[in-house]
């Protein structure tokens, strides 16, 4: 399977492990609802049906084939790994990155009585701190939560319809934070309204644990194809598409004999071509009569000449 160009929204799937703090659990659900309507949710109950993405990869691959999801959420709890969530995303519904993080805190949607956003708009991003300029593990994560809450992608877009604000914000201590802003739009005496944040929830703090990531000829993979730029192609005056095409010599006389002539063209050809038929044969005529007439001449002086002369 080949990169696309124009990508489709990417659905998320959301894994329960079969043992999930209570922590793990509210926190799929909340994360889901922001993902809301690309999402697909799975409950594992029985026990080891789905193992840990990072025991095992197979099984995340099939589910990833069977409901065509390629962003995953894992979530599951044990004692050495505490309030555990694993991001992470396919290609070609084969494992491409990853990142295991712990929920250190989280304040809900339950303690936050603000306007929630609209199902189904698309979220703007805000990532501060110098750790996601410099180190390239905060780069991938940054990376992976915005092809994961980005939505579908569009040429153009509503300012209305940007209602809501994902951000995150490196402390420096191997975590950073997850906040969700709503967006307020009031007068200000112009055409560009003035903007209000609000928080609206649910706001996490994350410490990154394991991390897996595809190496670059993997990743250059999943690169969609360039646009080449189209030669000799422009746009006059009239905003219309002018395309120059440029071909090789061309014999015009072959081209005469393989085009059907219509009929008024074909009648006259046979008209010119009877015309100089009968002019050629005159001219033949005269040469026939004038060499009979030199033939008689040259006669009538041998007679002549056979005549009795007198002396």
């Amino acid at each position: 399977m080949e990169p696309k160009i124009n990508e489709n929204g990417k659905r998320a799937m959301f894994i329960k492990g079969s043992k999930a703090s209570s922590v793990v659990s509210l926190a799929l659900q909340e994360l889901a609802a922001i993902k809301n309507p690309m999402v697909v949710k799975y409950n594992n109950k029985r026990k080891n049906v789905l193992p840990t993405p990072f025991e095992s990869e197979t099984s995340l691959e099939f589910y990833s084939n069977k409901s065509d999801c390629s962003l995953f959420v894992y979530g599951s709890h044990s004692k050495k790994r505490p309030h555990n969530l694993v991001f992470g995303r396919m290609f070609n519904h084969h494992l491409l990155d990853m990142v295991e993080l712990e929920i250190s805190q989280m304040n809900s949607l339950e303690n936050f009585k603000n306007q929630k956003n609209a199902i189904g708009s698309k979220p703007c991003f805000i990532i501060t701190g110098p750790e996601f300029d410099n180190d390239e593990t905060f780069k991938m994560i940054g990376n992976l939560f915005v092809d994961f809450f980005r939505g579908e992608v569009v040429k153009g877009i509503n300012l209305m319809g940007l209602d809501h604000v994902i951000g995150l914000a490196s402390n420096g201590k191997n975590a950073f934070y997850f906040r969700h802003y709503g967006v307020k739009l009031k007068k200000s005496g112009s055409k560009v309204p003035n903007v209000e944040l609000e928080e609206i929830g649910p706001s996490f703090e994350f410490k990154i644990r394991r991390t897996k990531f595809a190496d670059s000829d993997a990743r250059k993979r999943t690169y969609p194809p360039k646009k080449g730029k189209k030669k000799n192609i422009s746009n006059n005056e009239l905003k219309d598409r002018v395309a120059k095409i440029h071909l090789g010599k061309q014999n015009i006389d072959d081209i005469t004999k393989t085009v059907k002539k219509p009929k008024a063209l074909r009648n006259k050809r046979k008209r010119e071509d009877i015309e100089d038929n009968n002019v050629n044969k005159g001219g033949d005529n005269e040469e026939v009569d004038n060499e009979g007439g030199e033939n008689t001449a040259h006669v009538k002086k041998k007679r002549k000449l056979s005549e009795p002369v007198d002396i």
